[in-house]
């Protein structure tokens, strides 16, 4: 479907420059979405869960499958051999890659281990099972350390308002500007080769070549370097040296962030509400600054009642420690646990 969804969005844009699109345009598009498919798949690292595991044993029990679903979904359009085969590399990469997407999900572990003078971090990405296994990769892993890491700000899931607080642009801003110098680039070159009556096929792909390593070589190091210096580090060096409630208070101002961009435009609002904030300190350990409950703790005062004790004489109540344990085995909750 991603395939289909994409050749339709180029056919679009054809039917947008020439108002009619032939049925040879139809299936070049086809087959530019089928190589953009395979190409981004390509570029992502195996899954490290199944990095051993014989996937060419399940491409082949599939294989009829697959074959069924590509003569359904492309019957009308006559794609070539070559197109099928890279479409059965797709199925194989689909397996293979832990690409983004709307079926992955992620667990984040950090804190302090039992040795550990610093905090870590550690991200991994889940993307459904394979032959029973579970599929996953290590995305990063983030040491606060002597070597350089003295902070570190890491977003996850929708990160692009703190790319945008931290960078100073969008992620998805800075790709288009990418992709329009390159074309800017190869039209500047095309334009000037055409002055001269200079043009081949070879020749214009080697001015897009050079536009292209140009802006990956030497256009985005030296942005990136910019954006280091100008926008990432003048607040990594206020980070350094945060009290640990102001950690706190930063990482909700961030959240809200995301929260007021998505209530304010047309974007699916799935950032908002009252935001849980909790500090992980080597002296505090686990500390909730800031928790929501899904009750009005105003109508509730006898909850917060059971959930404090009440010493006498320097030892906790036995009324209380008699209730709180007969909560525990009735299902509530633990004073730590959660909600």
């Amino acid at each position: 479907m991603l395939i289909l969804d994409k050749s339709q969005q180029y056919i679009r844009d054809t039917f947008k420059k020439k108002k009619s699109v032939s049925t040879g345009e139809a299936k070049q598009a086809i087959g530019k979405a089928i190589k953009d498919r395979l190409r981004y798949l390509e570029q992502w690292d195996k899954a490290d869960s199944i990095k051993d595991m014989d996937i060419s044993k399940i491409i082949a029990y599939y294989q009829a499958d697959v074959s069924e679903m590509i003569n359904q979904a492309f019957e009308d359009f006559g794609i070539s051999d070559s197109e099928k085969k890279m479409l059965y590399r797709v199925f194989e990469m689909s397996i293979k890659s832990i690409a983004p997407s709307s079926i992955n999900s992620g667990i984040v572990v950090a804190g302090f281990g039992e040795d550990e003078v610093f905090p870590a971090l550690i991200e991994a990405v889940i993307c459904g099972t394979v032959e029973g296994k579970l599929k996953y990769n290590i995305r990063r892993c983030t040491e606060i350390n002597f070597d350089g890491t003295f902070a570190a700000i890491v977003p996850f899931a929708q990160a692009e308002m703190v790319h945008r607080f931290m960078q100073g642009v969008d992620p998805e801003y800075l790709d288009y500007i990418n992709s329009a110098t390159i074309e800017l680039l190869c039209q500047f070159g095309t334009e000037l080769l055409g002055v001269h009556k200079i043009s081949t096929p070879e020749i214009w792909r080697n001015v897009r070549r050079a536009a292209e390593n140009m802006v990956e070589k030497r256009f985005n190091p030296a942005a990136a370097d910019f954006r280091q210096t100008h926008f990432v580090n003048p607040v990594m060096k206020i980070v350094e040296h945060l009290p640990k409630e102001e950690f706190s208070s930063m990482a909700e101002a961030l959240v809200n962030l995301t929260s007021v961009k998505r209530r304010v435009s047309l974007e699916q609002e799935t950032v908002g509400g009252p935001i849980d904030i909790a500090v992980i300190s080597k002296g505090d350990g686990f500390v909730w600054t800031k928790r929501k409950h899904y009750f009005d703790n105003a109508l509730n005062p006898s909850y917060l009642h059971r959930r404090t004790p009440r010493s006498s004489g320097g030892g906790a109540d036995d009324s209380w420690v008699r209730e709180n344990s007969q909560e525990q085995r009735m299902g509530a909750a633990s004073p730590s646990g959660s909600d």
